[in-house]
């Protein structure tokens, strides 16, 4: 019988060690790889975001307006088609908006049209303000303006654009939340088939309270529009100002625009009251001061936590992130967002992470 010789245990070591090494150079350059694969995906879905940010934040406004009128949407489905109840409901909205505008408006083309009247007679009290101040006068102001005719026709030319582009913005935004409400229970059945079934009813709850939470941001904008609203005609009557109703309802729509729709309403305010005396002015100006203050460090912070459950810091930080990242538009959609990002952190990602950890559950987390 042959006998077959035994592996020397210097070869055997040295063909491991050579089959060790390009497994580690394999799975060195596999991790390498991997987290470079990971970058770019990462920077390109950020490059996309950036460049797509405008129609995703129209996206995003058109979610949050269904979702504000999705209740009255189920509501009215339970008695006819959806698309049929849908249509309904926008035109109950705006036979809404022309009952209100029915009654407001020829009140306040009146007012409008006293102002006009008055523009002389304001521009005379506007010059003897100005003769208190030495060096101040319509002509030095005239001068001004005259300096900036350039920027001031570029803006006049862009106007039109502008206007267009506006109105399509508003188009969109209009039709896409038309075709959420309609398409809401089929896109709700299809996420709940992706689940498994013992956890559908959880997931159904959350998507509920997601939408809940962004509807609320329409619902707490009304709110707050409709009390500062009141408040301005109220202090307006008591300061003793003409043109209470449109400086008023043109307080409370501002309200919609975070940030400098108070101060841009309040340049009107303070304007008519210098117009007819400096102490009218100061008082103005005061009285504004205290209105702003109330409305962005109360009011405001606090319907939107009782709308959306976030809490007046987060309500604030999300305003001014949004602000800084996206301008007007961003800070527009910051909130409702910031409501469905802590609805998915509360009721997903924290219960995931206790799970995970063997945490005890935290009885508020209202944060």
């Amino acid at each position: 019988m042959d006998e077959t010789p035994a592996p020397d245990p210097g070869e055997t070591a040295g063909q491991n060690a050579g089959t060790s090494v390009p497994n580690e150079t394999r799975r060195w350059w596999h991790s390498t790889l991997s987290v470079a694969v990971a970058l770019v995906v990462a920077v390109a879905v950020l490059y996309i975001v950036v460049l797509l940010a405008r129609p995703l934040a129209l996206l995003a406004l058109a979610i949050v307006v269904a979702s504000a009128l999705a209740p009255v949407v189920d509501w009215v489905g339970r008695w006819m088609p959806r698309v049929i109840a849908v249509i309904a409901v926008y035109l109950l909205l705006l036979l809404l908006i022309v009952g209100i505008g029915w009654i407001i408006v020829p009140p306040l083309v009146v007012q409008i049209q006293a102002v006009i009247v008055r523009a002389p007679e304001l521009l005379d009290t506007v010059q003897q303000l100005l003769d208190r101040f030495p060096g101040l006068d319509m002509a030095t102001i005239t001068d001004l303006i005259t300096s900036q005719l350039g920027e001031i026709s570029a803006l006049l030319v862009a106007l039109p654009m502008t206007v267009v582009s506006s109105l399509l913005d508003i188009l969109f935004v209009l039709f896409m939340s038309i075709y959420w409400l309609i398409q809401g229970p089929s896109r709700h059945r299809f996420v709940l088939s992706l689940v498994p079934v013992g956890q559908r009813e959880h997931t159904s709850r959350v998507l509920r309270d997601i939408g809940d939470a962004m509807g609320g941001y329409v619902r707490g904008a009304a709110i707050d529009g409709a009390i500062i609203g009141a408040l301005t005609y109220i202090g307006l009557l008591f300061l003793g100002l003409e043109y209470t109703l449109v400086l008023a309802l043109f307080a409370g729509v501002m309200e919609i625009i975070p940030i400098a729709g108070p101060v841009i309403a309040s340049i009107p305010i303070i304007g008519l009251a210098l117009s007819e005396s400096l102490s009218r002015g100061l008082m103005a100006a005061g009285f504004v001061l205290l209105l702003q203050q109330f409305e962005g460090n109360l009011l405001a912070p606090n319907v939107m936590h009782s709308q959306t459950n976030l809490s007046p810091m987060l309500a604030l930080l999300a305003v001014f992130i949004g602000g800084a990242l996206g301008g007007l538009l961003g800070a527009l959609v910051a909130i409702p967002l910031t409501a469905a990002l802590r609805v998915i952190v509360v009721q997903v990602v924290a219960p995931f992470v206790r799970r995970w950890t063997g945490a005890p559950r935290v009885d508020d987390e209202s944060e």
